[in-house]
C-alpha cells in the first residue's frame, strides 16, 4: 500500500473516529494495544491505524521508533503461528509506512 503525503495530511485533519485511530508512539506502544486497536478497527469493518502523529489536533507528525518495521510488525499481526488460539492471524489488512516532512 502506498500513501500519498497529502493523504496522510487529509487524515491528520479528519477527526478520530471509529475507522480512524492515531497514536504518537515515539519510542513505544505496547504490542497488545496496537493488536485490540486494531481488531477494533476490523470490527467496525476496516479503518487506518496511525502511529507516529500526535492524537490531539493540530496533530503533528513525530515519527516512530515503537515496532521493530514495518514489515515485521505486519508478520507478527499476520501470520497464523503469531496467533495461539486456532493458528489464525490476528488481523489482516494493508501496511505501509511513510517518510513524511512535515512543513
Amino acid at each position: 500500500m502506498t500513501v500519498s503525503t497529502q493523504e496522510l495530511q487529509t487524515w491528520m485533519d479528519d477527526k478520530e473516529d471509529e475507522r480512524l485511530e492515531f497514536k504518537e508512539a515515539k519510542t513505544q506502544f505496547d504490542f497488545g494495544k496496537l493488536v485490540k486497536y486494531c481488531a477494533a478497527l476490523a470490527n467496525e469493518g476496516g479503518g487506518r491505524m496511525i502511529l507516529g502523529v500526535t492524537d490531539r489536533r493540530p496533530r503533528t507528525v513525530v515519527g516512530t521508533q515503537a515496532f521493530r518495521g514495518l514489515d515485521q510488525t505486519k508478520a507478527d499481526l499476520t501470520e497464523p503461528q503469531s496467533r495461539k488460539h486456532e493458528g489464525r492471524p490476528l488481523v489482516s489488512g494493508e501496511f505501509a509506512a511513510l517518510n513524511y516532512a512535515q512543513k
